[in-house]
């Protein structure tokens, strides 16, 4: 069996580079703390959005989608589920809402993993509990040919493996000595290698690294969707995994990689916040902020959706400064009449 120990993240050695990056997000860290305060009703329409973009991107990450014209109006309940993937990404919602909503009274244990799962699953016919019999792990070419398998920990040794990843996650957060944002990605990896469940491991994966942020006074996630900066670097993710979880089942692998990969990724994250805020300050009447919303998207948003967003807004409003934003070149139009929706020129598509 692996041998779980952080203890080795006393005496990290890390390079200027990494270093560089984890002391501007701490440097970064109370931005939004005091933005929010100063700015509340554009702090919560940036986490409205954000909770959207996070369901989208984590589940892409693994070919879970929906048309960009329903996304907005599933999430927000205004269109009922059609198909399996609609029913995944409502757990996820629900399940990324109750990590939002009670990060702070959530232990970091079975009870919360398990809760965490079922709410992920509940929409669809899944197994809630931990897997019951091997699976595997493939990767397949374009033809659906197996071209690599990767090894997991067997049904019957994962209950304990989760005991013990557990454990010795508690134990090193305890360590004032080990930084919390070296820890995450150890814990993240870990729980990647034993594959607790028959499926949605990578979602899961991703709900706890959003979890431990927030529990880590990383709040980024409520403003930016950390998911869909690692969905657009999907290939160094899974990259930085793999080179990684070699020689783990030997207890000779390098978490270096993974750490490397995901400070770079939360960095990001903030410096995206950091640029979106710093527009926003000062500037917080409904003119500014519809325009802001809609520089900012990343998939075509409706008139009606952002109306959802900013319910004090009136539609004409809304509209009036969409038909200036049109004029103005900022952004484009994609469809015609009640089918109309907006995305920035830069990400018109």
């Amino acid at each position: 069996m692996h041998i779980f120990d952080y203890s080795f993240l006393r005496e990290l050695a890390i390079s200027p580079s990494m270093a560089t990056r984890l002391a501007k997000i701490e440097s970064m860290k109370s931005g939004s703390v005091r933005f929010a305060e100063e700015n509340p009703i554009t702090a919560e329409e940036m986490t409205k959005l954000s909770m959207i973009m996070s369901t989208r991107e984590s589940n892409d990450i693994e070919g879970i989608s929906t048309e960009d014209s329903r996304i907005f109006r599933l999430l927000s309940g205004r269109v009922k589920p059609r198909g399996h993937d609609e029913y995944e990404l409502l757990g996820y919602r629900d399940a990324l809402s109750r990590i939002h909503n009670d990060h702070n009274a959530m232990e970091i244990d079975e009870t919360t993993i398990l809760g965490l799962f079922a709410t992920m699953v509940s929409y669809i016919d899944a197994e809630p509990g931990y897997k019951t019999h091997n699976n595997e792990v493939v990767d397949r070419d374009a033809s659906g040919r197996i071209v690599k398998r990767y090894r997991t920990v067997p049904a019957s040794e994962v209950q304990d493996c989760m005991f013990q990843l557990i454990g010795a996650f508690t134990e090193a957060r305890n360590d004032y000595a080990i930084p919390g944002l070296l820890l995450i990605p150890c814990f993240i990896l870990d729980f990647l290698k034993i594959h607790p469940f028959m499926d949605g491991n990578g979602r899961m994966s991703r709900l706890l690294t959003v979890l431990l942020l927030y529990q880590e006074g990383f709040d980024v996630c409520s403003y930016v969707s950390v998911e869909g900066i690692i969905n657009q670097s999907k290939a160094d993710y899974y990259s930085a995994l793999e080179q990684s979880g070699e020689g783990w089942f030997d207890n000779v692998s390098d978490y270096v990689p993974f750490i490397d990969y995901m400070i770079g990724a939360i960095y990001l994250a903030y410096r995206e916040m950091d640029r979106r805020m710093a527009v926003c300050i000062g500037k917080e009447n409904k003119e500014r902020r519809i325009e802001r919303l809609l520089r900012n998207v990343s998939l075509p948003i409706s008139k009606s959706e952002v109306c959802t967003l900013m319910p004090d807004v009136s539609e004409a409003y809304v509209e009036l400064v969409i038909r200036r934003l049109l004029d103005e070149g900022r952004i484009r139009k994609i469809g015609e009449r009640k089918s109309s929706r907006y995305l920035p020129v830069d990400r018109a598509r």
